[in-house]
């Protein structure tokens, strides 16, 4: 824009804004004209409305002086009373509203001397009527005294009245001309502020369109601002039309190792050097994309950006040109950002999705194994030929790979509930001779069937903890099941333990395959397997020194791994708190009295089951009978009596829960011991038994130990919890 047409622009501003101030001072002062002709045409209506008001005050102090002088009351003299006090004050404000009038000014002081005259004949009447009687005033009143200045009186008011009567007719008609002038004024000047007002639109429409070539260049530059800033906080770089670096952030800088300064004009591949991260080829760079076609390029994935040093770093890129509405692309901007650590944990993920994978594969495959075992012993035994010793190694084989079955089994309850935080401790004071006695009885078997040499070396003198005497026992057992495990047949294992300073320390160790350094730590990890090929001699589900760490952590001990090397054994040492000091040692129990002959119901849908079960309570030597659904087990309990119940929680029809309130209802089910025999055996499965009468609850399949433990206590015996 040429400095004429500002200088134009600026005094048509100047030549508008003082016509509308002069319309508007116009305006003013017609109003004001008109604000003063309404004052003038409301004073002689003041004017004219005060005469009538002195002439009512007369005619009222008349009406009291009359009625006193006929009555001789003082009452009647009240009107003449105020009257005489009005009138006076009444024509002394008339005079103030005709002080600019000469002629109305005289003819007031003609009607004050009327209106004295009138009130001095009033007062005069009601003097003669106080001392003299009413026939004396009456003689003053007919002689038309009173009457003449009455008249006169009324001639006066009568006079100013039309001299009034004719200013207030001028006044009216000077204000009709005031109102006409001042609608003439604000059209006219309406009108000529309108015509200034589009001449001066005229020539600022001449003066936009001189700009709209420099508006172009300037939204350019807006355009790019905006972009620019709308991408803040993620790596930013900008191109020309050419795809040279025009602009770099300092996170983009940051992230490619070039300075803005170091970077603008040069060719946007070189400062931004990406590569496919699997492939490790060059990928289009989506800047150029969008410079080529005009269009936004979104995110893309599994990207490596390789920085000025070297140093990669896997980015989502998403490109966008910049262009004006309807105008061509004169640059594009590039956002970017690192998603390196998303990456990690992408990964993560996927190492876990394999592992669970692996996991449940491992589980079929665990599952599975000693199912073979089973089978062919059980033909073995079915078989006429077979001698006892064959009979005999094929019975500890069944029970060999039943016992494995059950600890794959209660492993996975036992992760289930780490994960859920329900594993709770019951925590009392135990010999640590007694739980490694529970967990060498565990492994004997796995250790005699591999010929292994185990040696057990304790503390001398009795070491006490403060510790559930079942996990801790399961803790040495999984060690000592491992190192049976990995050690090659007829190897050596050893359990060794010795207490001071508040702790005993427990150090499994064998002579097997060993642990390579870097998975010393791995191998505590939930499912972690270091051997993962299918031919892998060594069973298990990966999860067994989990439990091992947590159960461990969870007694405010730790456990820690370590070997020199594959093929050089491993070693397992576990610190655990040692128990508070007792103030006397415990006294042994007495030995349990030899349990009593037991009447036993056997409750359970699965026949074989069922059956089986009873077999073996029978070999115990207990009388038993068997139902297969919760009817058949009420009508045998009304029959029999029984004092001992095994029942099932899953029957048809009644489940075992209402079987046993059912049970609690009779006479005989009152005093029986009834036992929750299930393959449910989570914390809330137990409490619910607990609820519906059972005095126990134990998860299928029952060690035999238990089942005597069971079938021995003796009757009459507290409820069991869980």
């Amino acid at each position: 824009m040429s400095k004429l047409a500002e200088r134009w622009i600026f005094l048509g501003g100047v030549v508008l804004l003082l016509c509308i101030a002069a319309v508007i001072a116009l305006n003013v002062a017609n109003v004001e004209r008109l604000r003063a002709q309404a004052g003038w045409v409301e004073r002689s209506n003041a004017v004219s409305a005060a005469l009538e008001g002195v002439l009512a005050e007369l005619a009222d102090a008349e009406t009291g002086q009359r009625g006193y002088l006929i009555t001789g009351d003082e009452r009647y003299l009240e009107p003449y009373n105020v009257a005489s006090k009005e009138v006076p004050s009444a024509i002394t404000r008339l005079a103030e509203s005709v002080a600019d009038n000469p002629q109305q000014q005289a003819a007031l002081g003609e009607l004050r001397e009327a209106a004295e005259a009138k009130l001095a004949e009033l007062a005069h009447t009601v003097q003669l009527r106080r001392e003299r009687g009413f026939e004396a005033a009456r003689d003053v009143v007919i002689t038309d005294v009173g009457k003449a200045a009455m008249d006169r009186a009324r001639g006066v008011v009568a006079a100013m009245e039309a001299r009034e009567g004719s200013l207030l007719a001028e006044r009216r008609a000077e204000a009709a001309r005031a109102y006409l002038q001042a609608r003439i004024a604000v059209i006219g000047g309406g009108l000529f502020a309108a015509a200034l007002v589009a001449a001066y639109l005229l020539l600022l429409s001449r003066h936009i369109r001189a700009r709209e070539h420099a508006t172009l260049q300037l939204a350019q530059q807006h355009e790019l601002l905006l972009t620019t800033l709308s991408s803040i906080g993620d790596g930013v770089i900008t191109t020309d039309p050419a795809g040279r670096v025009t602009f770099v952030n300092t996170v983009a800088a940051r992230l490619t190792g070039w300075s803005n300064s170091e970077a603008r004009g040069l060719e946007l591949t070189r400062v931004f050097h990406i590569v496919n991260e699997y492939t490790r080829e060059p990928v289009e760079n989506p800047a150029l994309r969008a410079l080529r076609e005009g269009v936004i390029v979104g995110l893309a994935n599994h990207t490596i950006l390789i920085s000025k040093d070297g140093t990669e770093r896997s980015i989502d890129d998403s490109a966008a040109p910049i262009r004006v509405p309807d105008g061509p692309v004169f640059g594009c901007v590039l956002v970017f950002r690192d998603v390196t650590e998303r990456a990690r944990l992408d990964a993560e993920m996927r190492t876990a999705d394999r592992r669970k994978d692996e996991f449940l594969a491992t589980l079929a495959h665990e599952l599975r194994n000693p199912l073979a075992p089973i089978s062919n012993a059980l033909f073995i035994l079915a078989h006429a030929g077979s001698t006892p010793a064959t009979v005999e190694r094929a019975r500890i084989t069944m029970r060999r790979q039943v016992q494995q079955m059950v600890r794959l089994i209660d492993d996975l309850l036992d992760v289930g509930r780490i994960r859920l935080g329900k594993i709770v401790l019951a925590r009392r004071r135990v010999a640590l001779a007694e739980v490694v006695e529970q967990a060498v009885e565990t492994v004997m078997p796995m250790v005699e069937a591999a010929h292994h040499r185990l040696e057990i070396v304790l503390p001398s003198e009795p070491v006490y903890l403060d510790a559930d005497p079942i996990r801790i026992a399961q803790v040495f057992s999984n060690l000592l099941n491992n190192a049976a495990k990995f050690t090659p047949r007829g190897g050596s294992i050893s359990l060794a333990a010795e207490a001071g300073h508040g702790e005993v320390v427990v150090r499994v160790s064998d002579n097997g395959i060993g642990i390579e350094s870097r998975n010393l730590e791995e191998i505590f990890g939930l499912f972690s397997q270091v051997d993962q090929s299918i031919e892998r001699p060594h069973g298990g589900l990966g999860i067994g020194l989990s439990l091992v760490r947590t159960l461990v952590e969870l007694h405010g001990g730790s456990v820690v791994a370590s070997s020199e090397g594959p093929g050089r054994g491993a070693q397992f040492t576990v610190r655990l708190p040692l128990a508070a000091v007792a103030s006397s040692m415990p006294k042994e129990e007495a030995s349990p009295a030899v349990p009593a002959k037991r009447r036993v119901l056997v409750v359970d849908d699965n026949v074989d089951g069922a059956e089986s079960l009873g077999a073996v309570i029978q070999l115990l030597g207990h009388e038993v009978h068997v139902a297969y659904d919760a009817a058949a087990a009420l009508k045998a309990g009304e029959q029999w009596g029984a004092d001992l119940v095994f029942l099932d929680i899953g029957l048809p029809g009644m489940s075992g829960y209402d079987a046993c309130r059912a049970m609690r209802a009779t006479d005989w089910g009152r005093h029986a011991f009834i036992v929750a025999l299930t393959g449910w055996g989570q914390e809330q499965d137990r409490k619910r038994a607990s609820e519906a009468g059972f005095d126990a609850h134990v998860v299928k399949p029952i060690a035999e130990e238990e089942l005597r433990r069971l079938c021995s206590l003796p009757r009459g015996s507290s409820p069991l919890q869980g």
